[in-house]
């Protein structure tokens, strides 16, 4: 029974959060939330646009561009949820570009406008999913869409069925839970009418042996979005560059003070803190690229847990190369990955426990405050607080997946025999074996995934910290300028002489 309860325990770290990337209309970039369609995009922001048609028909946008002589320079357009296939993708930016530069030789006034593409993955049971009548034929005939919220079917064509003796046929539909117990007492009983249900697994194992083309195409596209694409680039902000710089001193400084402190040697604590920095400078940097390619994410598991250990994995291996030191060669060696994975497996689930709540936590945060903003300076406000928080963080639960890794040193371990699997403190015996080691890194960033969790069910509360952190900022931004200045004025001092003795030497 123990063994049972900790093992459940352990998958419950492993997917420790849940799937929050959830943003008003007007974010661009949340598949789950925008509705497919044309939007005005401002180029200091794309997150955020307006839309200008209800779908992504182009008679709707020629319709638009007739009442809109005119578009400001600092807008572009983007058709939102473009079809993930090269071709169809290809000829529908082909016919709006055609179209534009058509409104454009009847309004000369018209200035260019970028014509940009956020594409969607279209659903492999979209065109099948519905509500059928059954002929005598054994044809299918669509009686309506399908809509999970609502089952419904009209009185007049409830009355037709009857008569006619037809059966219905749901196709699409869970194969249990509460939307598929609201389908059934929706739908009841129509007269003599007999009403099936074909689950969507189902409908699509049909089509996939129908269409086995097609269903690999729809698996290459589900795997090929899963990886970073190109239009999740943003250029980063001032606000994230001034952070990325910031980055690459402030988290080194700390890095090798705590590493020194904590008494590892140089050749260990130099690697590590110049790693550390980069990693951190470059997640300050495209904080918004890596926030988009999450947000794309369909489903939390197994998506968007495997792109946060992922992520993890990568800031494992090359802060474990780093803390190898001199032994960095068999760190590389075979058995050197090996066992790097056998052992520090742990800090990778543990960097996603305690990462993964607290960004969807920063997130869910931003999503309110940008709700209520109706400017893109309001949002870019939200946006630094937010980076602000996820920097000051960061500062600190890195110190502790650092030591996580790098550290050979345990409070207690999971050990097991035949047995079973139990906590054991101290040294195993000869017949045990190590399953995790915990040390104080693996508690604190346990710790902070723990209340990021609770946290969600109220992110309000996370307005005061935002506060504050934007106040550190400040100070931070005052400190780090005065170093700069005295650095920047130090180096001219050095460099001086020696640019006089080159102009002196350079005269005629």
């Amino acid at each position: 029974m123990f063994k049972g309860t900790l093992t459940k325990a352990l998958l419950c770290l492993a997917l420790f959060s849940i799937n929050v990337f959830s943003n008003n209309s007007s974010n661009i970039r949340d598949p789950k939330k925008t509705s497919c369609a044309f939007y005005l995009v401002p180029k200091s922001n794309t997150t955020f646009g307006e839309a200008v048609t209800d779908s992504l028909s182009i008679q709707e946008l020629k319709d638009w561009l007739a009442t809109n002589p005119d578009i400001s320079e600092d807008l572009d357009l983007y058709a939102v949820g473009a079809s993930f296939d090269k071709a169809e993708h290809k000829a529908m930016i082909t016919e709006i570009q055609h179209l534009v530069d058509e409104h454009k030789k009847e309004n000369p006034s018209f200035k260019n406008v970028n014509i940009n593409s956020i594409r969607r993955l279209s659903s492999f049971l979209e065109d099948q999913r519905g509500i059928y009548a059954l002929n005598a034929d054994g044809t299918m005939e669509k009686i309506s869409a399908y809509n999970p919220n609502d089952f419904r079917i009209d009185a007049q064509l409830r009355k037709k069925l009857d008569s006619e003796k037809r059966a219905l046929m749901v196709v699409g539909a869970p194969i249990f839970g509460k939307q598929r117990k609201q389908l059934e007492e929706s739908l009841g009983q129509v007269g003599n009418t007999e009403i099936k249900v074909k689950s969507g697994m189902l409908a699509a194992a049909q089509r996939a042996i129908k269409e086995p083309t097609e269903a690999i195409k729809h698996i290459a596209q589900n795997l090929r979005y899963f990886f970073p694409m190109r239009e999740d680039l943003q250029k980063p902000t001032q606000g994230e560059l001034a952070a990325m710089k910031k980055k690459l001193v402030i988290p080194g400084v700390l890095t090798f003070t705590v590493q020194a402190i904590l008494g590892f040697p140089l050749a260990v604590v130099i690697p590590v803190t110049i790693v550390n920095a980069i990693n951190s400078a470059s997640t300050g940097a495209f904080r918004t690229f890596l926030a988009n390619w999450f947000r794309r994410s369909k489903t939390f598991f197994p998506s968007s847990w495997l792109k946060q250990i992922s992520l993890g994995t990568f800031f494992t291996v090359d802060l474990y190369w780093a803390g190898a030191g001199a032994a960095i060669s068999n760190a590389l060696s075979l058995a050197g990955w090996v066992n790097l994975f056998l052992q520090k497996w742990p800090s990778i689930i543990f960097n996603s426990v305690w990462r993964t709540p607290y960004h969807n936590l920063i997130y869910k945060w931003e999503n309110i405050q940008n709700g209520s903003q109706t400017t893109v300076e309001g949002n870019e406000d939200t946006r630094k607080a937010a980076g602000s928080l996820e920097k000051f963080m960061s500062y600190i639960m890195t110190q502790f997946f650092i030591y996580s890794i790098i550290t050979k040193d345990t409070l207690f371990s999971l050990a097991k025999t035949a047995d079973g699997i139990y906590f054991k403190a101290g040294e195993l015996i000869a017949h045990e074996s190590l399953i995790m080691g915990f040390n104080v890194g693996h508690i604190a960033m346990l710790g902070v995934g723990t209340a990021s969790v609770i946290m969600m069910m109220r992110p309000q509360l996370l307005g005061p910290a935002a506060k504050l952190a934007l106040k550190i900022e400040n100070w931070e931004d005052k400190i780090y300028g005065k170093v700069g200045r005295s650095l920047s004025g130090l180096t001219q001092a050095c460099i001086e002489p020696f640019r006089k003795l080159f102009g002196h030497s350079s005269g005629p």
